[in-house]
């Protein structure tokens, strides 16, 4: 296959070094070079750089070699990097120029709910396996403080005013007029705030353990590791430095944080700045004075104050709608707002004759399977 010369394959150092001096900006959070690196925190052998077309579209890219198959995983489609291209009759040609540059032999292309599928004809290629995959929850915070606070379901609404002993109005003016109410609720995006964060995501853990009716031990001991603090420092060393990952807290008693949320975020870097619900964790008792309610109505208001435009709740099933319990229920009750995820997987086609072989082949399907589930 002839290969366009316009398409060029460029290294994440000069991506970023283009965002820093806002030559570009991107249109996906996980487009972003930081999260690549956060992405592959466990995976030494990755490697990460991106490709363009004639300047106007980038496409971030992860290259991994197992078991001699080369699968390449973009964790983010094609972002537009200036200009107004419509990318409603974009081919991905480019993809099949591109495999012949890196030789993948599997292609998987993750569009996350807040990436601008909408414009991409996911359903009319046939050439691609399109999976569901995670699905989201999202608050349009270009809309006023009023609208957004109304579009809460009532229970929401009602545990806000039970705990604050304010009417809606007051409530609205408390918040527009100080979203900290009073150093009540506030930030802490350092290594101090690490530190309170993985105290709080250990009664996290107790909590689903204790609550949860699937005593399953591989899935407690993974949600212990993603938890650790050893975790939270890697994202931390690649994230927070550069003001991607921040955290915010709701004293308690003693004035001690006992709720926390940790974010990622971009703001600089972004066509449309936006904020993503990465992990949450209280205390019993912040729950029974409401705490991780008004934090995240705290948050929506410190967000929309300083300039995001998009606020992701962080993922939730389809049938959100119909649980009664746990994190979904929390997050249905600050928007109905549903965006679905996709899973995009190309084959390159020399590489069909050899499918059973990856189908009938344990490790590989294992080691697919620990790809598609970065969170």
């Amino acid at each position: 296959m002839k290969i366009n010369s316009q398409t060029k394959i460029i290294s994440i150092n000069l991506v970023k070094k283009l965002l820093k001096n806002k030559n570009i900006k991107l249109e996906g959070l996980f487009s972003l070079p930081w999260y690549l690196e956060w992405i592959t925190r466990d995976i030494p052998k990755a490697k990460i750089f991106y490709a363009t077309l004639d300047l106007n579209i980038i496409l971030p890219i992860i290259f991994l070699k197992k078991n001699f198959i080369n699968v390449a995983y973009m964790s983010s489609p094609p972002n537009l990097i200036y200009g107004n291209l419509d990318l409603n009759n974009l081919t991905f040609d480019i993809l099949k120029e591109i495999s012949s540059i890196i030789n993948f032999h599997i292609l998987i292309i993750r569009i996350h709910p807040h990436d601008n599928v909408s414009r991409v004809k996911l359903l009319s290629n046939k050439s691609y396996l399109l999976v569901e995959d995670k699905a989201d929850l999202f608050i349009n915070l270009k809309k006023s403080v009023a609208d957004i606070y109304y579009n809460f379901e009532k229970r929401t609404r009602y545990t806000l005013r039970k705990a604050l002993k304010l009417n809606d109005v007051e409530i609205l003016k408390q918040f527009t007029n100080d979203p900290y109410l009073g150093g009540m609720i506030y930030e802490e995006s350092n290594e101090k705030g690490l530190i309170d964060f993985s105290r709080l995501l250990k009664y996290q853990l107790a909590k689903i353990v204790l609550e949860s009716k699937r005593k399953n031990v591989k899935e407690f001991l993974g949600l212990q590791s993603y938890y650790s603090i050893e975790n939270l420092k890697k994202t931390f060393e690649i994230l927070g430095r550069e003001g991607l990952l921040r955290l915010f807290f709701a004293r308690g008693a003693h004035q001690e944080p006992e709720a926390g949320v940790a974010l990622f975020v971009s703001k600089d870097y972004l066509s449309s700045p936006m904020a993503y619900w990465w992990l949450g964790a209280s205390t019993y008792s912040a729950e029974r004075k409401a705490l991780p309610t008004i934090l995240q109505f705290s948050i929506i208001n410190i967000l929309k104050n300083e300039g995001y435009k998009r606020y992701f709740l962080g993922g939730v099933g389809k049938d959100f709608r119909k649980v009664s319990t746990g994190p979904a229920l929390f997050k249905r009750g600050f928007s109905k707002n549903f965006k679905q995820g996709y899973l995009l997987i190309f084959f390159e086609k020399t590489f069909f004759t050899n499918l059973y072989y990856i189908l009938s082949n344990p490790k590989l399907l294992d080691f697919a399977k620990y790809l598609i589930s970065f969170k």
